[in-house]
């Protein structure tokens, strides 16, 4: 799980991305249960801006092993600063664009309804023109994959994210996903990524 974290972190540091925010599609409860005030809808930037989901992933690989991360949380136009909480985040989000129906995709991941989440993800992707924004919407579409139970569409949907990725990321996390394979966990790996 740590590699594929890894993986994802350097792919993302390599991959360009317009996006300045991330909209939080899913909080896991631990965070919750952490007294972290974000849910679903949510914004989510750094103080100075320009949280892309490079930066996000980043933060938690490098930062959150030893130290809360503030962020800056955006709700209803207003923004507050949160701490997200040392240890892995396991947050869902995606680039925040003016593309796609954010809306109908966030309740249908609440309801865990994933044939319905899934076409919602779907046409936010065909909405978008950022090969980044793409790449971690088929990230995220390769573990709702997963945690569906539909391994072979996971998969593919990880190789088209793959193929976003600059040669050298994609390179690198192929490297680990094989690696993941010899260890018989990556159907694991893929549905916590």
């Amino acid at each position: 799980m740590r590699a594929l974290l890894l993986a994802l972190a350097v792919w993302c540091a390599l991959a360009p991305s317009a996006s300045a925010r991330q909209w939080v599609v899913d909080v896991p409860p631990r965070i919750a249960a952490r007294g972290v005030d974000l849910r679903p809808g949510d914004a989510l930037d750094r103080a100075g801006g320009g949280l892309d989901g490079a930066t996000l992933r980043r933060l938690e690989v490098e930062q959150a092993d030893h130290a809360a991360v503030p962020l800056q949380r955006i709700r209803a136009g207003s923004a507050s600063t949160i701490e997200l909480p040392v240890g892995s985040w396991d947050l869902e989000t995606l680039p925040r664009t003016d593309a796609g129906d954010v809306p109908s995709l966030l309740a249908a991941r609440s309801a865990r309804d994933w044939p319905r989440a899934l076409t919602a993800l779907d046409a936010w992707l065909a909405a978008q023109r950022d090969p980044a924004a793409r790449a971690e919407g088929n990230l995220l579409r390769a573990r709702w994959l997963a945690l569906a139970g539909d391994w072979p569409a996971a998969d593919a949907a990880l190789e088209a994210a793959i193929a976003l990725a600059p040669a050298a990321a994609a390179d690198f996390i192929e490297s680990h996903l094989r690696t993941l394979d010899r260890r018989s966990d990556r159907r694991a790996g893929l549905a916590l990524a």
